[in-house]
Formats: C-alpha cells, sequence, structure tokens
C-alpha cells in the first residue's frame, strides 16, 4: 500500500442531513492527517439548491468537489460511468460510499466495470420506513426490494462499518450482514464550549426540549401525550421543539385542540440549538430508533440531562443513571414520572449532566473518529494498492 491514501467519497446528495455532516467534518480532518479525500456527488437537477449548499461547504473546507447532474433516476447508466472515469483518472485507492445508491454504484461498477476498484461503506442506517417498524424485532424484518438491494451491494463490498454499536446489532439480527461482518466507528465531533444560561432562551419556569424533525420517528407525540399531566404540578412548563417536517401541521393542530399553545412551542430550524439546551431543564430523546443520535451528544455538551428511549442508537450512547436516564421504548408513564423526578431533583438532574459532559469528552472526538477512520484503510487496503 502507497504512504498517501486517496479516498473518493460518493453519496446521493438532496439536501444537508446527518450523513453529509458527517462528511464535512470527516473529510476535511482526513487531509489535514495526510489522506487525499474528494468527493463525487450525484444530484438530481431538481435538488440542485439545496444540495448546493453541503457541496460548497466542502468545498469552502478544501475539499476537491465532482459533480453528476441528473433528470431523475438514481441508477441510470451515466452515473456508473462518470464515477468510473473520476475515480479511475484519479488514481484513487478506495471508493468510500454513503448510504444505498452509492453503495450500490461502487458494487456495480466493481462487479462490472473496474473490478479492481476498493469498495467501502459507512452505515449510517437503514430505510427509514422499515427501521422505524422493526427496529426492536429485527429479526422481523422483511426481505423486501431494499434489502434485497442492500445484500446485492454488501456482497461486492470490500468492507464496511457502523456508525455505532446498535446499527451493527441490527444489521446483524435482520440477517442483513453475518456476525462480525462489519466493523464499528462511532462518529465524533469537536463540539463547541458549552453555551452560557441565558435568559433569551429561557421561554418557561420550567424548560423541556425535543430536538428533531417534524416525523413520527422522533417521538413528540408521546410528549404531547404526557405534557397535560406534567402541567398539572407545573403550569408554566414549556416543551420546546426545534425542528421543521411534514408532521408540523398535525403537531399544530393537536396542541391548539388540546389547549398547549401556551405550553408547546414550534420554533422550526435552529442553527444554534445548544443555547436553547443549554437553557433547558432536561433534553428528551423520545426517539423510535436512532443510528447514532447526535442530539444526545448535543445535550451532553450542553451539560443538560437527556431522558431517551431505550432504543437502538441511543442506548449505546446513555449509561442508564449514570450519565442520562432510559426508557423502555414507548412507556408514557415511565417517561412521565423520569421528567417529573428529575425537575424535583436538580442535584440529581445536575450530576447526570456532568457525568454525560466527561464522557463526551473522553469517547466522541472528532480526532478519535479520524484516527480510527485512517486505521480502517490501512487494515483493509491490500499492500499492492
Amino acid at each position: 500500500m502507497k504512504t498517501k491514501i486517496k479516498v473518493l467519497f460518493s453519496q446521493a446528495v438532496e439536501k444537508l442531513a446527518g450523513s453529509e455532516r458527517y462528511m464535512v467534518f470527516l473529510l476535511p480532518k482526513l487531509k489535514e492527517q495526510g489522506v487525499e479525500a474528494e468527493f463525487v456527488g450525484v444530484v438530481r437537477k431538481e435538488d440542485t439548491q439545496k444540495a448546493e449548499i453541503f457541496l460548497k461547504m466542502l468545498e469552502d473546507e478544501g475539499v476537491r468537489v465532482h459533480r453528476i447532474f441528473i433528470s431523475k433516476s438514481y441508477i441510470s447508466p451515466k452515473i456508473f460511468l462518470e464515477i468510473n472515469k473520476i475515480y479511475k483518472s484519479g488514481n484513487f485507492n478506495c471508493f468510500h460510499s454513503q448510504l444505498i445508491y452509492a453503495d450500490f454504484w461502487g458494487s456495480i461498477i466493481k462487479r462490472f466495470l473496474n473490478p479492481k476498484m476498493k469498495i467501502f461503506s459507512t452505515k449510517h442506517g437503514y430505510h427509514i420506513d422499515t427501521y422505524q417498524e422493526f427496529c426492536l424485532k429485527p429479526e422481523q424484518t422483511p426481505k423486501n426490494k431494499y434489502y434485497r438491494i442492500f445484500k446485492i451491494a454488501e456482497s461486492n463490498m470490500d468492507k464496511s462499518f457502523a456508525c455505532s454499536n446498535g446499527l451493527n446489532e441490527f444489521h446483524e439480527k435482520a440477517g442483513l450482514v453475518k456476525k462480525g461482518q462489519m466493523d464499528v466507528i462511532e462518529h465524533g465531533f469537536n463540539y463547541p464550549p458549552s453555551p452560557s444560561l441565558d435568559d433569551q432562551f429561557k421561554l418557561g419556569e420550567q424548560q423541556l426540549i425535543i430536538v428533531g424533525r417534524l416525523i413520527e420517528l422522533k417521538g413528540h407525540d408521546f410528549l404531547l401525550n404526557i405534557l397535560p399531566d406534567i402541567r398539572k404540578q407545573y403550569p408554566k412548563i414549556v416543551l420546546v421543539c426545534l425542528g421543521i417536517g411534514p408532521q408540523e401541521t398535525h403537531l399544530k393542530n393537536r396542541i391548539k385542540n388540546e389547549g398547549l399553545e401556551k405550553n408547546v412551542l414550534l420554533l422550526g430550524f435552529k442553527k444554534n440549538i445548544m443555547d436553547y439546551m443549554r437553557n433547558s431543564d432536561i433534553v428528551l430523546v423520545p426517539s423510535y430508533t436512532e443510528s447514532m443520535p447526535v442530539v444526545i451528544l448535543e445535550g451532553f455538551n450542553s451539560k443538560r440531562p437527556v431522558i431517551a428511549f431505550n432504543t437502538i442508537g441511543c442506548r449505546d450512547i446513555i449509561d442508564h443513571n449514570e450519565t442520562g436516564i432510559l426508557i423502555p421504548a414507548y412507556d408514557e408513564e415511565i417517561l412521565k414520572q423520569n421528567i417529573l423526578d428529575l425537575l424535583k431533583n436538580p442535584d440529581k438532574a445536575n450530576l447526570l449532566a456532568q457525568n454525560a459532559y466527561n464522557k463526551l469528552k473522553s469517547n466522541y472526538s472528532l480526532e478519535r473518529m479520524t484516527k480510527e477512520t485512517i486505521s480502517f484503510y490501512k487494515k483493509y487496503l491490500s499492500s499492492d494498492d
């Protein structure tokens, strides 16, 4: 293997979301450590405006970006041919795919166009609707079209890694990969200093906060179900919801119909979410499942206690009653009682928050993730690359 490692990352790009943020952090850090990282984005013309936000962020960080524009289909022959051309002309050591479409592109290129191509993949999640329904019963994951495409793509991979132990566990129990087939490299970030207390972000006498897209998966309805009971003890409590999404109208209707207008604030997308977290009493993560819940790490960095469902992803990060509270999935009564307990016991809440902050700094750094990723490349690239 050459001393210099050169990696071509790729993904279908529609907007700035979790896997895109991962690359915005990782690729510049890899370059800083001597790995030549470039990115090829496949963009549908209708997504160009939103996709460019991410692509220009990479370019601003000094990462070379290749763009492949398509009309509609993510299986257009144009994609396979152009990626292969970029890969060959750039003399890359490996193709590193993100998400299922890029996995499939790499697999087909290796199988039919370029058998010498080395393909690695990061698993950030699984098909969202399937993952949502079967996260607690992965053995029952249906062998549908998505499942078959995943299996085809993975059969041609040189190696994959999951971004959390829980996600790896799901893939194994679902029969998507064999036990021990995938490595695990947990996400890591460089976080800014914890925000200061600031009354402009304190919107109620007691404040709960949930951050995430307004989709069923994130569990906003669980909180609306229990808030009336919590309000009986804390009439001026406020639930701050940061995020946008297709459930916005549904949630607004519930808030209005149930008389919760003074207690629930839908504030939309905010860049400074940790300011709101820091000035809240509890960060809530009642998600059905998470691949690698960055929101929990942001809660840790904000030095506020986190309560989450004991589901994939969340349980990988939180040590119950030490760095946060894990609730049996979907159990609203236990969720309510633990929220009330922390509101009544600020010393306990502060201890959980400090323990969590210490764990964040020791376990979830960008430096650690970068080092493990480079070690992954060195381990699985053959000596003649």
